[in-house]
């Protein structure tokens, strides 16, 4: 159980609590198995904070100092720690899977049953430092992800076989050769979408769909942020027929936080009427203000559907393009 005196100062944000543990930097704060899903701790002073069982998903925390932490059993899904510094912390059965990782240290962090999967390592200092006291996880998505860019100490500590270890040294060169979008619609412009998506993935772009006027209550705010997260660009048909709810009121806004996480583009709205292009209307959609839309709008004529189509194609690309840089 967390000490609620802990809990209380730590919700107020990092600079409340930074202040505090310079006040008193004998004490060695208690977290245990707090709910801090989602929390902003960006540069927090986390050293020597016991975070055993506490829950950080979703949270950032970005350039947080973990020295001598105790994070075991945390559940670190999804937070952004880039740039945090994970000296000498113990990270035994932590979850990060698919953490952003980008340029943080593990220098002589202690592993054992680590989840590492679908993240990237290649830019993450102090690998080959790191303690194991037994095998910790990787998966398939973090070795292409990282490209080969791991150290052969640090995967032998973990427990991953030595033919494997050999294979990973062809992704040096073999990046992942594939996009993914998904496209969120009304159902009633299903003909419309199917024929997108086949053509996206003529050109080797993978697609996935859904229609929010059948699922709005099915898909919670977790799941939309998990979903949109496992794709590149997110593709909202806009028509006559689209449902402008909470639901999708908070798609947009996940969406518009990630891509601000991450300094790219990642929605591309695809206009089959009129008013959401112009917003010449009283619609409720200010997040197209400033944004490149596409014109499907007689998307039933070949001609102007390919003009659209190769428009859409190249803004994906560029995106595609910043991905990999």
């Amino acid at each position: 159980m967390a000490n609620q005196y802990h809990l209380s100062l730590i919700q107020q944000g990092s600079d409340s609590w930074n202040r505090w543990r310079g006040q008193f930097p004998e004490i060695q704060p208690d977290l245990k198995g707090a709910e801090l899903s989602a929390v902003d701790l960006r540069g927090a002073n986390l050293s020597e904070v016991n975070l055993t069982k506490t829950i950080l998903r979703e949270a950032c925390l970005q350039g947080a100092t973990f020295w001598q932490a105790t994070l075991r059993n945390c559940d670190l899904r999804r937070a952004d720690l880039s740039q945090a510094h994970f000296y000498q912390a113990d990270l035994r059965q932590a979850n990060l899977n698919e953490s952003n990782l980008d340029q943080a240290n593990f220098g002589e962090a202690l592993l054992d049953g680590t989840n590492l999967a679908n993240v990237d390592l290649s830019t993450v200092k102090g690998l080959h430092t790191t303690r194991h006291a037994g095998r910790s996880y990787v998966d398939i998505h973090t070795l292409y992800r990282s490209q080969g860019q791991i150290p052969e100490a640090f995967l032998r500590g973990i427990g991953v076989p030595e033919h494997f270890i050999t294979y990973t040294h062809s992704l040096l060169h073999a990046p992942i050769q594939y996009f993914s979008c998904f496209i969120s619609s009304s159902h009633q412009d299903a003909a419309f979408v199917s024929r997108l998506s086949a053509d996206l993935q003529n050109q080797g772009i993978r697609c996935w769909s859904i229609f929010h006027d059948l699922n709005n209550e099915t898909m919670d705010l977790k799941r939309i942020k998990e979903t949109i997260q496992l794709h590149d660009a997110w593709l909202p048909v806009l028509s006559e027929h689209t449902l402008i709810n909470d639901r999708v009121g908070r798609e947009a806004q996940a969406i518009i936080d990630l891509e601000r996480l991450q300094n790219r583009t990642i929605l591309f709205p695809l206009c089959l009427n009129q008013a959401y292009l112009d917003l010449t209307s009283n619609i409720p959609f200010p997040l197209l203000q400033n944004r490149q839309k596409r014109n499907f709008i007689n998307w039933q004529s070949p001609t102007a559907y390919q003009q659209a189509f190769t428009e859409l194609l190249q803004d994906l690309k560029k995106a595609d393009l910043k991905k990999a840089n």
